[in-house]
């Protein structure tokens, strides 16, 4: 009867190993596919995470990959050459909202929300324009003001952003958790 009992302890053991290393790589590749780690100023340092239901509206952070032409402008080093960069930038203008683009400054609804750089093959000419966004077109601004955003690439359709984010852990956070690597 001991026998029996000391099996089925084993037995129970095996399976709690297997159940918790199965959550393990669950949770792993959970986090792998869903987390996006943002080094870039453009909107705060930190680690984001997409949403499961995305909710695309004015002051959201969204995922978005800019088209092959404006990769060039994106990728700093030689090291990128190769790579596709995705943009984490903050919704500004959503359906109904007024964009305009006169002499290098950008306003939404009238108000003014920063300058563009002139950029060689881009910009060199201030792309004067005014448009009311329609339904599911979306103008998508960094927080920073010398961004790469809407300001050059343009207005971003719905079907063009990949993903809501939300912030995980910011970058402050990031660093005062690991102040003993200083």
């Amino acid at each position: 009867m001991k026998k029996i009992i000391f099996k089925e302890k084993n037995i129970l053991k095996i399976i709690r190993i297997i159940t918790i290393t199965f959550l393990i790589f669950l949770t792993g590749y959970y986090f792998s596919k869903n987390l996006v780690i943002n080094p870039s100023d453009s909107i705060e340092v930190g680690i984001y995470r997409k949403t499961l239901w995305n909710d695309f509206s004015k002051g959201k952070y969204v995922m978005y990959i800019p088209k092959e032409k404006f990769q060039k402008y994106i990728k700093k080093d030689t090291s990128e050459k190769n790579k596709t960069i995705t943009l984490l930038k903050k919704i500004a203008a959503s359906e109904k909202d007024v964009v305009e683009i006169k002499d290098f400054v950008l306003y939404i609804n009238e108000e003014e929300k920063g300058k563009l750089l002139k950029l060689k093959g881009l910009t060199e000419k201030s792309p004067n324009f005014k448009k009311i966004l329609s339904k599911d077109e979306f103008f998508l601004l960094g927080e920073t003001s010398d961004s790469f955003d809407s300001r050059y690439f343009g207005i971003v359709k719905k079907q063009d952003l990949i993903s809501e984010i939300k912030i995980f852990l910011k970058g402050k956070d990031i660093e005062k958790a690991l102040w003993w690597l200083k």
